[in-house]
């Protein structure tokens, strides 16, 4: 019987209204494998900086890594699969997971 799949998640380093500061952002904190994905949330425009998709132990590392770093409103988001983040329902922090590390 195939196992499920295990739940990942996504690191959000910040939401920017401009593309180039989330570039700054991906280069200020070392990671240049951190995608940059546009969404429109509540009609405006913002870009995500987006650390790649980890098992939950490794995403909760990586959020305090972040935290330390001085994004204090890095927060998880629940892979599906997906990079395309938008003003949808589940487009939100997993309640399941500690807000301050």
């Amino acid at each position: 019987m195939p196992r499920p799949a295990e739940r990942r998640y996504l690191v959000v380093a910040g939401s920017f209204s401009k593309r180039g500061q989330a570039e700054a952002q991906r280069a200020r904190l070392g990671h240049p494998e951190a995608d940059i994905v546009a969404a429109d949330v509540q009609g405006r425009r913002i870009h995500r900086l987006i650390l790649p998709p980890e098992d939950r132990p490794t995403a909760l590392r990586r959020l305090a890594e972040m935290r330390a770093a001085g994004v204090g409103d890095a927060w998880l988001l629940t892979w599906r699969g997906r990079t395309v983040v938008a003003d949808l329902p589940g487009d939100a922090p997993d309640p399941s997971l500690p807000d301050q590390m």
